[in-house]
Protein backbone atom coordinates (compact mmCIF):
# COMPACT_ATOMS: atom_id res chain seq x y z
CA UNK A 1 0.00 0.00 0.00
CA UNK A 2 3.14 2.05 -0.41
CA UNK A 3 0.98 4.00 -3.27
CA UNK A 4 -2.05 4.65 -1.20
CA UNK A 5 0.79 5.93 2.03
CA UNK A 6 2.29 8.17 -0.28
CA UNK A 7 -1.01 9.97 -1.29
CA UNK A 8 -1.57 10.53 1.96
CA UNK A 9 1.44 12.06 3.18
CA UNK A 10 1.14 14.61 0.12
CA UNK A 11 -2.29 15.64 1.31
CA UNK A 12 -1.15 15.94 4.82
CA UNK A 13 2.14 18.21 3.65
CA UNK A 14 0.33 20.12 1.02
CA UNK A 15 -2.58 20.87 3.91
CA UNK A 16 -0.34 21.10 6.60
CA UNK A 17 1.87 23.70 4.82
CA UNK A 18 -1.11 25.93 4.34
CA UNK A 19 -3.10 25.61 7.78
CA UNK A 20 0.38 26.45 9.13
CA UNK A 21 1.20 29.76 6.86
CA UNK A 22 -2.24 30.85 7.00
CA UNK A 23 -2.53 30.81 10.55
CA UNK A 24 0.99 32.70 11.09
CA UNK A 25 -0.36 35.38 8.79
CA UNK A 26 -3.70 35.43 10.84
CA UNK A 27 -1.49 35.87 13.79
CA UNK A 28 0.75 38.56 12.41
CA UNK A 29 -2.85 40.83 11.28
CA UNK A 30 -3.31 40.37 15.13
CA UNK A 31 0.09 42.13 16.00
CA UNK A 32 1.79 38.58 17.02
CA UNK A 33 5.25 37.74 16.72
CA UNK A 34 5.79 35.23 13.53
CA UNK A 35 9.08 33.49 14.70
CA UNK A 36 6.83 33.48 18.70
CA UNK A 37 3.56 31.87 17.38
CA UNK A 38 6.29 29.30 14.87
CA UNK A 39 7.92 28.15 18.40
CA UNK A 40 4.52 27.63 19.87
CA UNK A 41 3.00 25.53 16.97
CA UNK A 42 6.49 23.27 16.95
CA UNK A 43 5.80 22.24 20.78
CA UNK A 44 1.87 21.39 20.27
CA UNK A 45 -0.20 19.64 18.04
CA UNK A 46 -0.41 22.01 15.11
CA UNK A 47 3.38 20.94 14.59
CA UNK A 48 4.13 19.79 10.78
CA UNK A 49 6.99 20.11 8.68
CA UNK A 50 6.02 23.20 7.42
CA UNK A 51 6.31 24.35 10.66
CA UNK A 52 9.55 22.79 11.84
CA UNK A 53 11.50 23.67 8.84
CA UNK A 54 9.89 26.54 6.48
CA UNK A 55 8.25 28.99 8.53
CA UNK A 56 11.76 30.35 10.50
CA UNK A 57 13.70 29.30 7.69
CA UNK A 58 11.69 30.82 4.30
CA UNK A 59 7.85 31.94 5.47
CA UNK A 60 8.97 34.19 8.14
CA UNK A 61 12.12 36.18 5.90
CA UNK A 62 9.87 35.81 3.23
CA UNK A 63 12.80 34.35 1.34
CA UNK A 64 10.98 31.57 -0.23
CA UNK A 65 13.75 28.97 -1.24
CA UNK A 66 12.96 25.51 0.56
CA UNK A 67 13.88 23.88 -2.99
CA UNK A 68 10.76 22.01 -3.87
CA UNK A 69 8.75 23.96 -6.43
CA UNK A 70 5.02 25.14 -6.52
CA UNK A 71 4.56 23.32 -9.63
CA UNK A 72 6.06 20.10 -8.45
CA UNK A 73 4.00 20.23 -4.56
CA UNK A 74 0.86 21.00 -7.06
CA UNK A 75 1.34 17.75 -9.79
CA UNK A 76 2.10 15.29 -6.42
CA UNK A 77 -1.15 17.03 -5.11
CA UNK A 78 -2.81 16.00 -8.20
CA UNK A 79 -1.61 12.37 -8.66
CA UNK A 80 -2.43 11.66 -5.08
CA UNK A 81 -6.02 12.96 -6.02
CA UNK A 82 -6.33 10.24 -9.05
CA UNK A 83 -5.13 7.70 -6.51
CA UNK A 84 -7.77 8.82 -4.47
CA UNK A 85 -10.41 9.12 -7.18
CA UNK A 86 -9.86 6.02 -8.14
CA UNK A 87 -10.74 4.14 -4.66
CA UNK A 88 -14.34 5.31 -5.64
CA UNK A 89 -14.25 6.89 -2.56
CA UNK A 90 -15.45 11.00 -2.57
CA UNK A 91 -12.22 12.84 -1.19
CA UNK A 92 -13.66 16.34 -1.28
CA UNK A 93 -10.73 18.01 0.77
CA UNK A 94 -8.41 16.67 -1.63
CA UNK A 95 -9.77 18.40 -4.61
CA UNK A 96 -10.33 21.15 -2.41
CA UNK A 97 -6.74 21.27 -1.59
CA UNK A 98 -5.74 20.23 -5.45
CA UNK A 99 -7.77 23.48 -6.94
CA UNK A 100 -6.23 25.95 -3.68
CA UNK A 101 -2.09 24.70 -5.03
CA UNK A 102 -3.70 24.87 -9.43
CA UNK A 103 -4.91 28.22 -8.47
CA UNK A 104 -1.71 29.43 -6.26
CA UNK A 105 0.31 28.00 -9.60
CA UNK A 106 -1.55 29.96 -11.83
CA UNK A 107 -0.81 33.23 -10.14
CA UNK A 108 2.51 32.75 -9.51
CA UNK A 109 3.82 29.85 -11.92
CA UNK A 110 5.60 26.55 -11.11
CA UNK A 111 8.88 27.69 -10.72
CA UNK A 112 8.13 29.99 -7.66
CA UNK A 113 8.91 27.99 -4.28
CA UNK A 114 5.78 26.13 -2.54
CA UNK A 115 6.58 28.24 0.08
CA UNK A 116 5.01 30.95 -1.05
CA UNK A 117 1.61 29.43 -2.03
CA UNK A 118 -0.08 31.36 1.05
CA UNK A 119 1.96 35.23 0.53
CA UNK A 120 2.15 34.46 -3.52
CA UNK A 121 4.49 37.03 -4.32
CA UNK A 122 4.83 38.04 -7.84
CA UNK A 123 8.27 36.96 -9.67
Amino acid sequence: MVVGSSAGSVGRAAAGAVAAIEALRMGEAFGLDPNHMADILNVSTGRNNTTEKKLKQHVIPQTYASGFSLGLMTKDIATAVGVGKATGKEIPFAEACLAYWSNALQQIGPDADHTAVVDKPKS
